[in-house]
């Protein structure tokens, strides 16, 4: 066995295949023969024949899947622990337990966020020593999925740019160079791209026709979205005081069933504002605005520009969010 920083490996190659054994440990070969004595029967017979022990990219790339994995375990667990609440959350509850509930979302959702940003780092320090890897572009792609990194375009472009151009020409390459550019166009400081769609009420709604005039909250949300549902008393708050100055909301939903989107705003009292089913109108407006999960908010001020950004129902958004509309109507 072979150290490499915490893990010992062993790699095995024949003619065909290539085996490698990752642990923790150290581990005797006489117990590895007991639980793996098919690996154990290649590697005599690869030492017979004189084949390498390779410390080579493959290694390296092992090594990283194995972290993951067991990253992977831990996460899943918290995961099933939200999908649970998500699943509370769209049943008819007491207020006192739906907060209870709400809660425990919010608390589990933050549990493996230090875990996330040591897993992302580790990826990137893959990045830089192995850029020739197969692994790199899926290592990024994966990584852009996470909404809590939407404010690192320029980390995750740097370590993009690095690939050699036999990657980034791939196929995998120019579809994660499209995400790139539709991700820069929505940073904060980027121009809002317009949309026209018809709202709940048959009515055409057209982005740039609020532009001089009005300041725009773009609400992408689902009926199944317990957190996008949870945020609808605070919009409702907002609206309330900032309409007559001039705020607009358009909620936009990914929602195949338009019976339940329906119910979902009549039982909300969210139809005070523009509401608009992407599905209705076969428009791809999430994607146009690179959202991926939901909730998210993103503000266009009057010139129609994109002045701020949120993924996700907490504190520190609806503070965040609450700073912009002061700022925007001076009280």
């Amino acid at each position: 066995m072979t150290i490499i920083g915490k893990f010992y490996y062993l790699v095995i190659n024949s003619a065909h295949y290539s085996y490698i054994y990752i642990s923790k440990f150290a581990v005797n070969l006489n117990e590895l023969n007991m639980k793996y004595p098919i690996l154990i029967a290649l590697c005599c017979l690869c030492y017979s024949t004189n084949c390498l022990f390779a410390q080579n990219e493959t290694v390296q790339e092992a090594i990283l899947l194995q972290h993951h994995k067991e990253i992977g375990a831990t996460r899943d667990s918290i995961n099933k622990r939200i999908a649970n609440c998500v699943d509370s959350l769209k049943m008819r509850l007491e207020n006192q337990t739906r907060t209870r509930i709400y809660n425990e979302y919010i608390y589990l959702i933050h549990l493996p966020k230090v875990d996330e940003k040591k897993e992302l780092q580790i990826d990137f320090d893959f990045i830089r020593n192995n850029p020739s890897s197969k692994l790199c572009l899926k290592l990024l792609s994966q990584g852009m999925l996470n909404k809590q990194y939407t404010d690192m375009y320029d980390t995750f472009y740097h370590y993009f740019t690095i690939l050699p151009d036999e990657e980034k020409y791939s196929s995998r390459g120019k579809m994660l160079t499209q995400e790139f550019i539709n991700w820069k166009n929505n940073l904060v400081g980027s121009y809002a791209k317009d949309f026209e769609a018809k709202d709940i009420d048959n009515n055409r709604v057209k982005l740039s026709s609020y532009k001089n005039k009005n300041y725009v909250l773009l609400d992408f949300w689902g009926v199944h979205c317990g957190p996008c549902r949870h945020a609808m008393p605070y919009l409702k708050e907002l609206y309330s005081k900032y309409h007559g100055k001039g705020l607009e909301i358009i909620g936009i939903s990914p929602d195949y069933d338009f019976d339940n989107w329906r119910q979902a705003i009549k039982q909300d009292g969210t139809d005070i504002w523009r509401q608009v089913s992407q599905r209705l109108n076969n428009a791809d407006i999430f994607k146009e605005f690179y959202v991926q999960a939901m909730p998210v908010k993103i503000l266009v001020d009057k010139d129609g520009k994109i002045i701020g950004r949120w993924y996700g129902d907490n504190k520190e958004n609806n503070a965040a969010l609450a700073q912009k509309l002061q700022e925007a109507f001076g009280m």
